[in-house]
């Protein structure tokens, strides 16, 4: 259902009053625009996509599509500007909490198989 989604591409996120909030970019639009809403949740009410048509979009074609969409609006978000660190310091750092718990979930299934192995090879004694 979300597999638009997943792909590369350009957005802005909205408020509850449709006011931008702030604009980028991302090769996984939904997973981007997760990371954000956890971390700036009511601030991420609404949100409108450029969904680039292959997986080789360029840098300079996000960007020009960013760049209209500020051009339609007359101004920079205030995620992109003074409140930059709250919206990208703990998108990043959601990135690293994912990464942290799946090395954790990947590790205690480890150690639940090496358990399972070591009952299994007691029961055969």
């Amino acid at each position: 259902a979300f597999s638009k989604w997943e792909r590369a591409g350009a957005y802005a996120i909205f408020d509850a009053r449709r006011s931008l909030q702030y604009v980028g970019y991302s090769k996984n639009i939904r997973e981007k625009l997760l990371r954000h809403s956890r971390v700036q949740r009511s601030a991420c009410q609404y949100f409108k996509a450029y969904v680039a048509r292959n997986q080789y979009v360029t840098p300079d074609e996000l960007e020009t599509v960013l760049d209209g969409w500020l051009e339609e609006v007359g101004r920079i978000p205030p995620g992109n500007a003074a409140q930059r660190a709250l919206w990208e310091v703990p998108a990043a750092r959601a990135v690293l909490d994912d990464r942290k718990a799946d090395r954790e979930k990947r590790s205690s299934a480890l150690v639940e198989s090496v358990s399972r192995t070591r009952a299994r090879q007691e029961r055969l004694e």
